[in-house]
């Protein structure tokens, strides 16, 4: 009987540790190329104007084009998970009636047969996308803005586009914060919070890292009920004194530009407003 639980203890030390070494081999090798997850678009979205942005290693973004952007161009980089019909619905219909044209940015492996790119190419993508966005609407009348993961792209793409200002939502101060968040949130990876996420990675994106050097005006809104991404964590940076935090009550992830839209919406005009200022 001893010599049974011994075996099984022995068994299962060595199930532990391959749980651990497994996931430390994914998050140095693999978690940038699923960062991003695929996303179907819809016979409606396929249908509308689109544009294709320079390539980089062989991969591209696209973006839908809506508008006529008499008034300003407003590029937005979605989520993990690609176009959200009810961000689109709830949002793009108020830019449009403010004569605005709006780039609504898809990333590779969620269109076409591009595979997916790793968060350090998306990096360099989404800013070549960013400088044609800004040519073809006489920058600086141009704010970019980045729901959840796409915030942390939007902000490193910022530093290539001379925007007017930047408008970011229910986003992590660093990716490895983002992870420990999704760890956290499930009981069988629960463990892995244990390990050294941030010197796993091959990069650890930063958002104050991305945001330094820009000058123009940054404003986060961030739910205080977002689970995903709570505010909390934005509260460990020490962002520039360009950047302003607006808490949204009762806000969960999915839902901040909803409860805010009216403030949201204000923002980008009063950030094209002042671009367009002399």
């Amino acid at each position: 009987m001893a010599g049974r639980v011994k075996r099984l203890v022995r068994l299962f030390l060595i199930l532990l540790v391959l749980y651990f070494v497994i996931a430390a081999v994914f998050l140095r090798f693999f978690v940038e190329r699923i960062a991003v997850a695929k996303a179907t678009w819809t016979a409606e979205m396929s249908s509308e104007p689109q544009v294709s942005f320079p390539e980089v290693q062989g991969r591209h973004l696209f973006a839908r084009v809506l508008g006529n952007g008499g008034s300003g161009c407003v590029a937005i980089f979605p989520g993990r998970h690609g176009p959200s019909a009810v961000y689109e619905q709830a949002v793009v219909p108020q830019l449009l009636r403010r004569d605005l044209r709006v780039y609504l940015i898809a990333y590779p492996g969620q269109f076409g047969s591009d595979s997916a790119a790793p968060l350090g190419e998306l990096r360099s993508l989404a800013g070549a996308a960013i400088e044609q966005v800004a040519r073809e609407c006489s920058s600086p009348k141009l704010v970019i803005v980045g729901r959840s993961l796409g915030s942390m792209i939007a902000a490193y793409a910022a530093q290539r586009g001379h925007a007017a200002g930047l408008v970011l939502e229910s986003t992590s101060p660093r990716f490895s914060t983002f992870l420990r968040t999704n760890l956290r949130a499930r009981w069988y990876l629960w463990p892995l919070v244990l390990l050294p996420v941030q010197r796993l990675l091959k990069e650890d994106y930063s958002l104050n890292a991305a945001l330094t050097g820009i000058h123009r005006p940054v404003v986060i809104f961030q739910g205080t009920k977002d689970e995903l991404t709570p505010i909390s964590d934005l509260a460990t940076e020490s962002f520039p004194q360009n950047v302003k935090v607006i808490s949204v009550e009762n806000a969960t992830h999915s839902n901040t530009f909803s409860l805010a839209l009216p403030q949201y919406v204000a923002t980008i005009l009063d950030m094209l407003s002042q671009a367009s200022a002399p």
